[in-house]
């Protein structure tokens, strides 16, 4: 990994960049760049697998990202994030963690809520007491 300065490079290199060709405020194609057509197409196989693994970041990433963009921009988006945090596994040399997102849980069940209030009915929320272990027995 020491031949790229930061991640960005890598994901450069890869072609998962997504392009930003803009002229005076309009822009055109934002296509991805000619990268390495090996690695890229393993990283978007990879994005392709992350998308279906349970309470994992990178399927919360493709479902965000899809309903805005689309399918196959965000399994592109997917696969820069991918590129990126293998970067970061390789050059520290440290095992892989899944980031902890429970502030995007608890904003979820403040944004249905508030869906739920404006649909007539009155919401209350009480967090469980240990969520993270009754997941595992139940």
């Amino acid at each position: 990994m020491s031949q790229f300065p930061d991640e960005n490079h890598l994901a450069s290199w890869t072609g998962v960049c997504p392009g930003n060709n803009e002229s005076g405020g309009k822009k055109f194609s934002s296509a991805t760049r000619n990268g390495n057509p090996h690695l890229m197409s393993n990283m978007v196989e990879g994005a392709w697998a992350a998308t279906r693994k349970k309470n994992c970041h990178f399927k919360t990433k493709y479902y965000s990202v899809r309903a805005r963009r689309g399918a196959k921009r965000a399994i592109v988006a997917v696969a820069h994030d991918l590129v990126r945090t293998v970067f970061f596994v390789l050059k520290s040399g440290q095992p892989y963690r899944e980031p902890i997102s429970e502030n995007q849980r608890v904003k979820k069940a403040q944004r249905l809520c508030a869906r739920l209030r404006n649909m007539g009915f009155d919401v209350m929320l009480k967090p469980k007491t240990n969520p993270l272990n009754e997941d595992l027995f139940s």
